[in-house]
C-alpha cells in the first residue's frame, strides 16, 4: 500500500512538472530512472484509478494533470529549503555515501500593482533572451580543475524533475571555484553530457558537450550546490562542429524534440507541449541518431558515467562524461537581461508612468489624485478601453524642458516655444516626411513606415535636428549598426568643430565616446564667448518661420482659389455641353435675365402643369367648362413669364398661350440649363476677379523658395555654432558636483556612483541634447533613469525585438518607430514550443497579450498596432528617390501594391557605359553545389568576375555592390573578388564595393548591384522554400540598385518557378516586355493647353507636352534655351505619373526649381482672355 502511495505521489509530481501532458511510457521510463520497479500495467492502473476521483485526464494517447490531491505535496510548492544529494567528484576518488543538504531555492514573487502585466512581460523577455542565446561550450583539456571539471555522478531523475544536487570539489579543483567566483555574475556553471573529444593536429585538444543546462551555483564549505537556472538546451559549438548543413541540424534538433513543427490547421487541442528534458534521455536518444562505430570512443550510459584517467592517450571521440564548466550566460544581451530585471523588480509604478512605456504596454492608470501632469501625459490614456485622445499636450514639451525640478535645472532659461511645424531643415522635406517631423516633435507616440528609397534616414536626420533647436534630450537607437551609419554622418559630418550627436556604439573605435569622456568635456572647456548667439539664431528662425507661415497662408489661398476655378470651370463646361450653340457663348450667358433662376422656372414649370392639367372625370369636366374663361386667364398668366425669355432655338417660334404643356418641353429644359450656366459664370467671373487681386503662383513660390533657402542657410550655420555641445554655464555647485563624479566613477567604478550618475546626468544633457546608442549597448552608455530622454527614435524598429527597446523606452518620455515591415525582420532561434512553456509559466496566454510576444513580434509592430496610436501619428512615406523607375516600379508592384511614387531624378544617376539603366538579366545555366550555409554556383561567380573586370577597364566611376540570397554564394563571391589580381585594391576602394547578403546592404545603396539569383531547378528543396518564404529579403536586395540591376542566374528557371516576386522580375527583363512611360489618352490634358502650344509655336517656340521627370508629367516644357514648365490651372486635375492627384504643387514647383527648371502657370481665364499678353511672358522668360 505504501508502494502504490509512493508512485501515486511520483506520478502527480512528474504530470505536474510536465507543461504538457505524459504519455504511459513517458511517464513509466521516468518512474523507473527514479529507482521505482513498475510495469505499465501498473501504472495504466493508478492512472485509471486517478481519472476516476478527476485528478487526471486523458487526452488521446497522453495523461493530463487537472487538479492535485491536497495530502499529495510537489516539488514545486516546496518550502523554500529542498533537500539534494551530495556527490563527490571523480577527482576525489570514489563516491561518497548520500547526505542530505538544505539548498535555499531562488523564488520571485509573483508582479502586484498597477504595471503587475508589464512585469510580467519583463520576466518573459528575460526568459527569451536567455533561451534565444542558445550555450556555446568548448572546454580545452589545459584547463580541467581550472574552468571545468568532470562528475562522477548526477542524479537524472531528480533534475528531471526540477531538483538540485551537490558536488564536493577536492583540493585541486579550488581554482574552478576561484575562477566562478572570479567572474562574477557574468559566467554560468553549466552542466555538460555527454561530451565529444577534439585533438586537431598542432593544436590544443578539447571537448565539447552535446547537451547543456545552466546551473544555479552555491558554495558552502568545499560543496558547490547546484539546482536547475534553464532548460536543457542542445550546445551550438557542438551543433556546428558535427553537423555542418543547416538542414541536418533542424533534423537533429527536431528528432531530439527541440523544435516542434506546428502548423497552422493543427489542432490546438492536440499540440504537445514539450516537457523537461531530461539529460539521460536525451543522450540515449542523441547516441542511437548519431551512431557511428569510428565517432563513439565509449558506449552511452547515464547511470554509469565514466572518466578519463589520461587525456593524452584517449581518441578522439565520443564519452559517457558529464562535465561542469564554465561559459557566458549569455554573449550579446547581458545588458539588456540586467536591464529588464532593474525595471521589472525595481522601478516602482510612479517610475513607469513617467515614461514611454506608459503609451505601449498594459497597465492600469494611476488614480486623478495621485497623477502627475507628467503622467497624464502618458499612461493615464494608454490602455483604457474605449477611452479618447487627447490632443497631445504640445504646450509643456514646447518650452524647451530638460528636466524635472529635480534635475538641478531650475535656473536653465526655457527656449522660445516653437510651434511643432516649425522645422530646420538642411533640404527640403516633402509633404510626407514633413508629417512625420512634425509627429515627431508632437506626439507621445508617432510610427513613420520608410519603404526603400523613401528618404526615411534624411526624416530621422531632420527629427534629431529640430530636437537638439528645441533642446530637448533625444535618444537615437537601433539594433542595425547600419542603421545609426546612414544618419550620423548627416549631422555630424556636414559641420566642423565638433559633434551634433554623441555616438556611443560606432564600430569606428576612434569615433565612440561615452558619458564619462562628455563629463571632462564638460568640465574642462572654458565659458563660449558665442553664447549669446544662440538667442540671435532663435530670432532668426522665429523670423524665418513667421515669413514662411506667411507666405504659406497667401499659397493655400491661391490654392483654394485654383481649386475653386477649376471646379466651377468644369461645371459650366458641362452645362455649356446641354446648351445649343448659340446659347453657349459668353455673350449669350450674359444675355439671360439675372432674375430668373433654375429655381425660378422650376415654380413656372410645376404652376404650367398645373393649368393645363386636363379633367380626370366627367365632373372635373363639366367644373371646367363652367370655369372656362377663368380657366384661360389662368393659363394666359402662367405663359406671360416664359414668352419674355430669349428663345434658344432660333428656328423655333415659342409655344402660344393654348399650345400644351408638351410643346414647352424643350424649353424649359434648356433654359434651366441656360439660367444654371448663367448662374455659374457670374461665380466665375467674381472668381476671376478674387484671382486678378491674389499674388502670383510664380511670386508666391520665388518667395517660398528664398525663404527655404534662408532656413537652410541659417540651419547651416547654427549646426556649425552648435557643434561640439550647446553652452551650458555650470554653477559652482555643480561643478563641484561633477568632478567629484568624474573622479569617483574613475577611481570606483560606475556601479558604486549610480544614484549620484542619474542625479546629475541632465546637466550634461543639457550641452549635449543628442546621444546615438545600440539596443543591446545602452545599458553601458547611459545610465538607467525613468524619463531621461524627451524623446527616442528607434530606426530600423522592423528588425528590433520587443525586449531590446524596452530600456530604451524606460529612458524616455516619447518615442518615434521608423521602419517597414516589408524589409529585414526580427529573426529569432526561439523555438515555437519553447515559447510556448514560457507564456503559459508567465500567465501570459491571453489573447489580448499576444502582440507582446517575443518571437513573432517586433518593435514596429508594437507601436503600429497599438490601440493608443492614433491614424494621425502614423505616417507613410510615399515619394521613392533612389533607384530608376523601372527599378522602383518593380519593388512597387512586387513588394508594395503600387502604392509608392516614383519621383527618381534619373539625370543625375551613374550608368556604365554601354548599359542602360533599369533591370538586365545574363543568363546562366550553373550547376548549384551544397554548402554549410546555403548552395553556390561557380558559373554565376566567374560571370561576375568578368563584369567587375569589365567596370575596372572602363575606369567605372560608381558605386559597385555584389548580393545573393546564400552566405556560401556570398563567401565565395568576395573571396574571389578580393583577391583577384585584375580587381586593383584602388579600384575596389572607390566603387565602395560590398559583397553580402541582403542582411548587409540593409540601409545601404549602390549605383550597381550585380544580384547572384544563385537558384535552379537541381537546388535542394530547403533553398527554393528559404527564396519563398523571404520576400522581405528579396526585396531589401534589389531595392539596393540606384541605376542597374543586373541579375546573373538562370531566368528560363526563375520565369516558371512559382514564386510570385521571382517571376515578375524575370519578366519585366524579357525583350518583349513593355512599360508605358506616358499616361494615357490624348498627350494635351485640355484644349488651353493645345492652343498655348501652338501660339508658343507661331512664335518660334517648341514644346512637349506631357514631358516626363522625376516620376511626373509637366503639362508644357521648353527645353531650350531654357528649361520652363508651362502649367494650366483651372480645368483639369493634375495627375502624378502614377495617376494620383499630386499632393502638393508647391512642394513640386520648388523641386522643379531645385533641378534647374522655371514654373510659370497660367489660369484658364488668362489664355482666354488675352493669349498673346501669355505668350509674350514666356518670351520674356527664355530672354530675360
Amino acid at each position: 500500500m505504501k508502494a502504490m502511495t509512493m508512485m501515486v505521489e511520483e506520478i502527480l509530481q512528474l504530470l505536474a512538472s510536465a507543461p504538457g501532458p505524459q504519455t504511459p511510457a513517458e511517464l513509466c521510463d521516468s518512474l523507473r530512472r527514479s529507482g521505482m520497479k513498475v510495469e505499465e500495467f501498473q501504472l495504466l492502473e493508478q492512472l485509471r484509478r486517478l481519472q476516476r476521483e478527476g485528478f487526471v485526464r486523458l487526452e488521446g494517447i497522453r495523461w493530463r494533470l487537472l487538479k492535485r490531491p491536497a495530502a499529495v505535496g510537489l516539488s514545486r510548492s516546496l518550502p523554500p529549503k529542498v533537500q539534494v544529494e551530495a556527490v563527490r567528484t571523480v577527482s576525489d576518488g570514489g563516491l561518497q555515501a548520500r547526505k542530505g543538504v538544505h539548498v535555499p531555492l531562488i523564488s520571485r514573487p509573483l508582479p502586484t500593482g498597477r504595471w503587475a502585466p508589464f512585469r510580467r512581460l519583463c520576466r518573459y523577455y528575460m526568459d527569451c533572451l536567455l533561451q534565444d542565446e542558445s550555450p556555446r561550450l568548448r572546454a580545452y583539456l589545459d584547463n580541467e580543475n581550472d574552468t571545468w571539471i568532470a562528475v562522477g555522478e548526477v542524479p537524472w531523475a531528480r533534475l528531471a524533475t526540477g531538483g538540485g544536487f551537490a558536488v564536493t570539489l577536492a583540493r585541486e579543483q579550488a581554482p574552478f571555484q576561484r575562477n566562478r567566483v572570479r567572474r562574477g555574475e557574468d559566467e554560468c556553471v553549466y552542466l555538460g553530457y555527454p561530451v565529444v573529444l577534439v585533438k586537431p593536429q598542432g593544436a590544443s585538444g578539447f571537448i565539447i558537450p552535446l547537451f547543456a543546462q545552466p546551473m544555479q551555483a552555491d558554495w558552502s564549505a568545499g560543496v558547490l550546490h547546484l539546482t536547475p537556472d534553464g532548460p536543457i538546451a542542445v550546445n551550438s559549438a557542438w551543433l556546428e562542429y558535427r553537423l555542418r548543413q543547416r538542414a541536418e541540424r533542424e533534423a537533429f534538433l527536431r528528432a531530439m524534440g527541440f523544435w516542434n513543427d506546428v502548423g497552422e490547421d493543427d489542432d490546438d487541442s492536440e499540440r504537445t507541449m514539450p516537457g523537461l528534458k531530461d539529460f539521460a534521455r536525451l543522450a540515449q536518444n542523441a547516441a542511437h541518431y548519431l551512431y557511428d562505430p569510428n565517432r563513439f570512443a565509449e558506449h552511452i550510459e547515464p547511470l554509469a558515467l565514466s572518466r578519463v584517467a589520461d587525456w593524452g592517450r584517449a581518441e578522439p571521440g565520443l564519452y559517457n562524461l558529464a562535465v561542469l564548466t564554465l561559459g557566458p550566460r549569455l554573449r550579446y544581451t547581458r545588458g539588456l537581461f540586467r536591464d529588464l530585471r532593474e525595471i521589472a523588480e525595481k522601478w516602482s509604478d510612479e517610475d513607469l508612468d513617467k515614461t514611454a512605456l506608459a503609451q505601449l504596454f498594459p497597465h492600469e492608470p494611476p488614480s486623478a489624485s495621485a497623477s502627475s501632469p507628467i503622467v497624464q501625459l502618458g499612461g493615464s490614456r494608454a490602455f483604457m478601453a474605449g477611452a479618447s485622445r487627447d490632443v497631445p499636450a504640445v504646450a509643456e514639451l514646447e518650452a524647451g524642458d530638460l528636466a524635472d525640478s529635480k534635475s538641478g535645472l531650475q535656473d536653465t532659461t526655457a527656449l522660445p516655444a516653437l510651434a511643432p511645424d516649425h522645422l530646420a531643415q538642411t533640404r527640403l522635406l516633402h509633404p510626407s516626411q514633413r508629417a512625420a517631423v512634425v509627429n515627431a516633435m508632437a506626439e507621445p507616440v508617432s510610427v513613420v513606415t520608410g519603404p526603400p528609397g523613401t528618404g526615411k534616414s534624411e526624416v530621422v536626420a531632420a527629427m534629431l535636428l529640430n530636437q537638439l533647436l528645441r533642446g530637448r534630450p533625444t535618444l537615437f537607437a537601433s539594433k542595425n549598426h547600419q542603421a545609426l551609419e546612414a544618419v550620423l554622418p548627416r549631422l555630424n559630418k556636414s559641420v566642423e568643430g565638433g559633434d551634433l550627436i554623441i555616438q556611443t556604439s560606432s564600430r569606428d573605435l576612434t569615433q565612440r565616446q561615452n558619458y564619462l569622456i562628455k563629463l571632462r568635456t564638460l568640465l574642462a572647456r572654458p565659458p563660449r564667448p558665442d553664447a549669446a548667439l544662440g538667442e540671435a539664431f532663435q530670432r532668426r528662425f522665429r523670423e524665418a518661420f513667421a515669413r514662411q507661415c506667411e507666405a504659406l497662408g497667401e499659397l493655400q489661398a491661391l490654392e483654394e482659389a485654383r481649386e475653386e476655378y477649376g471646379r466651377l470651370t468644369r461645371q459650366l463646361d458641362e452645362l455649356r455641353k446641354r446648351l445649343p450653340p448659340q446659347a453657349q457663348s459668353d455673350e449669350a450667358l450674359a444675355s439671360w435675365p439675372r432674375e430668373v433662376t433654375c429655381s425660378q422656372l422650376e415654380t413656372l414649370e410645376a404652376e404650367l402643369r398645373a393649368a393645363f392639367l386636363l379633367p380626370s372625370n366627367v365632373f372635373v369636366r363639366l367644373w371646367h367648362s363652367l370655369r372656362r374663361r377663368r380657366l384661360e386667364a389662368r393659363r394666359r398668366a402662367t405663359c406671360q413669364p416664359l414668352l419674355g425669355l430669349p428663345n434658344p432655338f432660333p428656328d423655333r417660334a415659342l409655344p402660344n398661350e393654348t399650345a400644351p404643356t408638351e410643346a414647352w418641353d424643350d424649353f424649359l429644359a434648356t433654359w434651366k440649363a441656360w439660367a444654371e450656366a448663367a448662374r455659374v459664370a457670374t461665380l466665375v467671373a467674381g472668381c476671376e476677379q478674387r484671382v486678378t487681386q491674389l499674388p502670383k503662383s510664380e511670386e508666391c513660390n520665388c518667395k517660398l523658395a528664398k525663404i527655404q533657402h534662408d532656413i537652410e542657410k541659417t540651419t547651416h550655420e547654427w549646426m556649425a555654432w552648435a557643434a561640439g555641445g550647446l553652452p551650458n554655464p555650470l554653477a559652482p555647485a555643480d561643478r563641484e558636483a561633477l568632478a567629484n563624479l568624474r573622479a569617483g566613477i574613475q577611481n570606483w567604478g560606475t556601479s558604486r556612483f549610480a544614484r549620484e550618475l542619474c542625479k546629475h546626468f541632465p546637466l550634461i544633457l543639457r550641452s549635449f541634447p543628442l546621444w546615438s546608442v545600440s539596443n543591446l549597448s545602452a545599458r553601458n552608455a547611459l545610465p538607467l533613469v525613468p524619463g531621461l530622454f524627451e524623446l527616442v527614435v528607434i530606426d530600423e524598429a522592423s528588425q528590433c525585438d520587443i525586449a531590446s527597446v524596452v530600456p530604451l523606452l524606460a529612458r524616455s518620455r516619447r518615442a518615434v518607430f521608423v521602419g517597414d515591415p516589408m524589409q529585414l525582420q526580427h529573426v529569432s532561434r526561439l523555438d515555437v514550443a519553447v515559447e510556448q512553456t514560457l507564456l503559459q509559466q508567465h500567465d501570459l496566454t491571453n489573447t489580448a497579450v499576444q502582440r507582446f510576444t517575443y518571437r513573432v513580434n517586433s518593435a514596429f509592430d508594437l507601436a503600429d498596432a497599438n490601440p493608443a496610436v492614433p491614424n494621425g501619428a502614423r505616417v507613410r512615406l510615399d515619394l521613392h528617390f533612389r533607384s530608376h523607375d523601372l527599378i522602383a516600379d518593380y519593388c512597387n508592384e512586387a513588394f508594395y501594391a503600387k502604392t509608392l511614387h516614383v519621383v527618381t531624378v534619373t539625370e543625375r544617376l551613374n550608368i556604365p557605359r554601354g548599359m542602360k539603366p533599369g533591370i538586365h538579366w545574363t543568363q546562366v545555366v550553373g550547376r548549384l553545389e551544397p554548402g554549410p550555409t546555403g548552395a553556390w554556383c561557380a558559373e554565376e561567380v566567374e560571370v561576375i568576375r568578368h563584369e567587375m573586370r569589365m567596370l575596372a577597364a572602363q575606369d567605372y566611376r560608381g558605386t559597385v555592390g555584389v548580393v545573393t540570397p546564400f552566405r556560401q554564394q556570398m563567401i565565395r563571391l568576395r573571396d574571389l573578388l578580393e583577391t583577384d589580381d585584375e580587381l586593383p585594391r584602388e579600384f575596389m576602394e572607390r566603387v565602395r564595393f560590398l559583397a553580402s547578403t541582403a542582411h548587409g546592404f540593409q540601409g545601404d545603396e549602390r549605383d550597381l548591384i550585380l544580384f547572384s539569383l544563385c537558384a535552379g531547378p537541381d537546388q535542394p528543396e530547403g533553398a527554393k522554400v528559404f527564396l519563398r518564404e523571404n520576400p522581405n529579403l528579396f526585396n531589401v536586395a534589389v531595392s539596393r540598385a540606384r541605376a542597374v540591376l543586373h541579375v546573373v542566374g538562370n531566368r528560363d528557371w526563375a520565369l516558371g518557378c512559382g514564386i510570385p516576386f521571382i517571376e515578375k522580375l524575370a519578366r519585366r527583363t524579357l525583350p518583349d516586355h513593355s512599360r508605358a512611360d506616358r499616361p494615357r489618352g490624348d498627350l494635351y490634358q485640355s484644349p488651353w493647353e493645345e492652343r498655348l502650344a501652338e501660339a508658343l509655336r507661331q512664335a518660334g517656340i517648341n514644346t512637349m507636352p506631357q514631358y516626363p521627370i522625376a516620376g511626373r508629367f509637366l503639362d508644357l516644357a521648353i527645353l531650350t534655351p531654357k528649361k520652363v514648365d508651362l502649367e494650366v490651372d483651372g480645368e483639369t486635375v493634375h495627375r502624378t505619373a502614377a495617376g494620383g492627384r499630386k499632393d502638393d504643387d508647391y512642394w513640386r514647383d520648388l523641386q522643379l526649381q531645385s533641378l534647374g527648371w522655371r514654373v510659370c502657370r497660367f489660369w484658364v481665364y488668362e489664355l482666354r482672355e488675352d493669349l498673346t499678353r501669355c505668350t509674350q511672358r514666356v518670351l520674356d522668360i527664355l530672354t530675360n
